[in-house]
């Protein structure tokens, strides 16, 4: 998701990259509660919830400032981080 955040921080409008993301971001999302009992169980579980529903929520902003392109690039910035700190909580889940 971070490599797919990259190229559309410089466009304007619905374009492939923003839609790639927003695929990328559905996907993630359906295999996130596609885990067993004893995973659920797990504090790491609990911060990759938290990580993801922040992703959701930058994911949103970025969707709602799509043609405004100083707020869209800052937002995919915010995404990308996000991302990050969601790849660590899933490592510590592992």
């Amino acid at each position: 998701m971070e490599a797919a955040a990259k190229p559309g921080q410089q466009e304007k409008g619905k374009d492939q990259a923003l839609d790639g993301l927003h695929n990328q971001l559905h996907a993630f999302d359906n295999t996130i509660c596609c885990v067993d009992k004893n995973t659920l169980a797990l504090p790491a579980y609990d911060l990759l919830v938290t990580h993801n529903k922040k992703l959701w929520a930058g994911g949103k902003r970025t969707w709602k400032f799509m043609d405004d392109q100083p707020q869209r690039s800052l937002h995919l910035e915010l995404f990308a981080t996000e991302v990050r700190e969601r790849r660590e909580s899933l490592h510590a889940l592992q």
